[in-house]
């Protein structure tokens, strides 16, 4: 589903067709991650937040102030207001998924039963506003495919979705997550987006028949 290198078997920039969905990891914002990770630290199964269903959709949104002349003449606009934003859809999860979406909710197991009937369930636990903890990740989408290559989205923020599950017998339970980025460096970037490197399109034929 998704690329697994930069270098494209297509390198005509052209032809390049951005195409298909992909999978979503989270390394938890801490003393040992306060720097971008790399796609090597990334790309792990223990670091995947679960399986992606209905696609993966970036955001970047731009406010500006406007000023203008009586006459039309004279107009100035200056940038003052951005954000980044990733939405996706998680087909694959567990309670501890969803503490990791929400600031007041929090994962453990506990057993029920006893003797030979206990049973560990896994739980969580959730609300309460005095409750809340900033829970920031690095997030890291991996998009793309072999044949035009591997397309990553990173950033730095939370997840700021009203959590809705809905129970039904004909279609699966998503979470849906939107995470909002965070300035990650002294530079203030948001989001940092890499493609493969098709710089020109293949030569053309015409005229060589």
């Amino acid at each position: 589903m998704a690329g697994t290198s930069y270098t494209p078997k297509n390198t005509n920039r052209l032809k390049s067709i951005p195409l298909g969905s992909g999978n979503v990891y989270m390394i938890a914002y801490d003393s040992t991650h306060t720097t971008m990770p790399s796609d090597e630290d990334f790309e792990t199964d223990a670091n995947m937040i679960g399986r992606t269903k209905g696609g993966a959709t970036f955001n970047y949104a731009q406010e500006f102030y406007t000023t203008q002349s009586d006459d039309g003449v004279a107009k100035k606009r200056r940038l003052i207001n951005e954000t980044a934003s990733f939405g996706w859809g998680i087909m694959t999860w567990i309670p501890a998924t969803v503490a990791q979406l929400l600031r007041t909710a929090t994962a453990t197991t506990e057993t029920i039963g006893s003797g030979g009937e206990a049973q560990t369930v896994a739980v969580v636990e959730g609300g309460g506003i005095a409750n809340q903890t900033e829970k920031k990740y690095w997030l890291h989408f991996v998009g793309g495919d072999d044949i035009d290559g591997k397309i990553t989205l990173t950033g730095l923020g939370e997840n700021v979705e009203a959590l809705e599950a809905a129970f039904n017998n004909d279609n699966e339970t998503i979470l849906s997550a939107n995470f909002e980025f965070d300035p990650y460096d002294s530079a203030g970037h948001l989001y940092k987006l890499k493609m493969a490197n098709q710089t020109t399109p293949a030569a053309s034929s015409a005229g060589t028949e």
